[in-house]
């Protein structure tokens, strides 16, 4: 895949189970291969991470996505959360990496968490706002300091 290919990234609060992991790739390998836009195959491709995260890519130079790609896709991830009983849509559920393990936390409970010393400048976040796979690469996993959410809560990270 192109360092520009598009990217979406979608994350479970709960880890796969091992006993999933290969319905999930097969799953996966199956839409990317039958993934169009306007009846126009897509270049796409998956991967997963940590056992939390799905991330979708399409090579833009081929052929772009579309709203109604992106809807299909929507609609997949939904469909495979739906049979792992998973949710991919908690936006309030914040990732970080603790101990090369994924720990989540609320987005409620973030100021309180800085305040108490519980994340630190240095803690590990998820950067789930990434555009592209050159980005996902150098920044999916980043200091909390430099995360968007530091900047937004504006409180003073021991």
């Amino acid at each position: 895949m192109s360092p520009e290919s598009k990217i979406w990234i979608y994350f479970s609060e709960q880890a796969f189970e091992d006993s999933a992991l290969e319905s999930i790739h097969m799953a996966c390998q199956a839409f990317c291969k039958s993934w169009t836009a306007h009846d126009q195959s897509l270049k796409a491709d998956y991967q997963l991470h940590y056992k939390h995260f799905i991330v979708l890519m399409v090579d833009e130079s081929q052929n772009k996505a579309s709203g109604c790609s992106i809807d299909k896709s929507v609609a997949f991830i939904r469909n495979l959360g739906n049979e792992l009983q998973v949710n991919f849509f908690n936006r309030l559920a914040i990732p970080f990496l603790v101990d090369n393990q994924v720990i989540c936390h609320s987005f409620h409970n973030i100021t309180s968490l800085c305040e108490n010393g519980i994340i630190q400048p240095d803690s590990q976040i998820f950067n789930l706002q990434v555009n592209n796979l050159n980005e996902f690469e150098q920044t999916f996993i980043m200091p909390f300091e430099q995360h968007w959410l530091a900047k937004k809560i504006q409180t003073t990270i021991n």
